[in-house]
């Protein structure tokens, strides 16, 4: 489980938020969202889309996450990657925070 509450939200956060800043990462994160929409109306309901609908809301929490990156991003001035490098990791940090509160750790 700890898969698909880590994993894979840190996989599709780090694919999209190392896009280059502006309209790549806009596009990016557009088409994620698009995929993640059609993915869950694909699922069907009931209880064999349950499964399949948790891995489509992980992996939503992912684009979110890079979304916010991105955002932020746009106020960083060109050229200080560091910053952009601790805003990532602060992100990722606060993800994994609320991940362990919400399981109970």
């Amino acid at each position: 489980m700890i898969l698909v509450f880590v994993g894979i939200p840190l996989v599709v956060f780090l694919s999209l938020a190392l896009l280059p800043r502006g309209a790549p990462a806009a596009i990016g994160i557009a088409v994620a969202l698009a995929a993640a929409g059609v993915g869950w109306l694909l699922a069907g309901g009931g209880e064999t889309g349950a499964y399949p609908r948790i891995l489509i809301s992980s992996a939503t929490i992912g684009v979110g996450m890079a979304a916010l990156a991105q955002g932020g991003r746009l106020f960083i001035r060109e050229g200080a990657g560091a910053v952009y490098g601790a805003l990532m990791l602060g992100i990722v940090a606060l993800a994994l925070a609320a991940g362990n509160l919400a399981l109970g750790g």
